[in-house]
């Protein structure tokens, strides 16, 4: 009973984890100039805390999003904040931890690549 309970959370979450937009197209275009930003880079030994708000499930979304940060060059560990339930991600924030030169504006554009738009750095030590 348990594992059938399990399996249907599973896939609960992986179908909400899903991004199924569908592209939309816009009467009005703007020509703003792009923003140039310059890329934020850390060093070995420094811990980062990344809010990542459009992650919902550890089953679906939490495993995409740690390999996501873990494929970065400079990253020794990606881990979960502790959560209030197992089965839930109630605070969706991660901890970075640093072996080399990790340049944030290329995770925070990956994680976006893979459906994470709104992440962002929020703390380093």
């Amino acid at each position: 009973m348990y594992t059938r309970f399990l399996t249907l959370a599973a896939l609960i979450c992986c179908i909400g984890c899903s991004e199924s937009t569908s592209p939309q197209t816009s009467t009005n275009e703007t020509n703003t100039p792009a923003i140039p930003t310059t890329p934020v880079k850390y060093e070995s030994g420094q811990t980062l805390t990344v809010n990542v708000p459009d992650m919902h499930c550890p089953f679906a979304c939490y495993p995409k999003v740690k390999q996501t940060i873990a494929d970065q060059p400079g990253v020794e560990s990606v881990e979960l904040v502790e959560q209030e339930d197992e089965n839930a991600i109630n605070d969706p924030r991660i901890i970075v931890k640093l072996n080399g030169e990790f340049d944030s504006t290329s995770a925070i554009d990956a994680l976006s690549k893979v459906g994470f738009k709104e992440s962002q750095v929020v703390a380093t030590k």
